[in-house]
């Protein structure tokens, strides 16, 4: 089967990101995959797979992630080897916008060693508590609580849950696609 085509861009002139991911090069289809489901609760997200033709690499990074409300660092061991990925995991603890995942077990260097990072080995999705939290971590960064809170609705066919979501988070991106859920249960 043909790999499936990256998500779409962010608009360079349009708001910044949600969620800018780092992540080794080696990682990319599971990062497609997160980006995917990041975007499907309706996140702008930016990794470097975006950039538009014509653009400075570096220059453009630096200005992805101190935009973006959230730095999605994915942990493995090429990324722990990876100047760029300590560089990116420490703007976004400067910054107070860390959100950090294992991809694949590896010992993390210091100061990230302190910092807790989602188990994402398992995969991603409503099915891994680990998932959950770190969507949780996202929401949160980037204003938007309730987010895991959606994302566990998926396997739940409680309509009363629905509801309850529904009316907590009226403002939400995700309301339209909340009420549809609803109905089709």
């Amino acid at each position: 089967a043909a790999p499936a085509p990256a998500p779409t861009p962010t608009n360079p002139t349009g708001p910044p990101p949600d969620v800018f991911i780092s992540y080794k090069r080696d990682e990319r289809s599971e990062v497609v995959a997160i980006a995917r489901r990041l975007e499907a609760l309706k996140l702008r997200v930016w990794y470097d797979a975006q950039m538009q033709s014509g653009t400075t690499f570096d220059a453009e990074i630096h200005t992805q992630v101190r935009s973006a409300r959230a730095v999605l660092v994915c942990w493995s061991p090429g990324a722990v080897e990876s100047q760029w990925v300590r560089s990116e995991a420490t703007i976004g603890q400067q910054r107070g916008v860390l959100a950090a995942a294992m991809l694949k077990p590896c010992d993390l260097p210091p100061p990230f060693n302190i910092v807790h990072a989602d188990d994402l080995t398992a995969g991603i999705g409503p099915g891994n508590p680990d998932w959950l939290r770190l969507v949780e971590r996202v929401g949160s960064l980037v204003g938007r609580p309730g987010l895991s809170a959606f994302e566990a609705l998926e396997s739940n066919a409680d309509s009363a849950a629905h509801a309850a979501w529904i009316a907590t988070h009226k403002g939400d991106p995700l309301l339209d696609t909340a009420v549809e859920r609803l109905k089709r249960l």
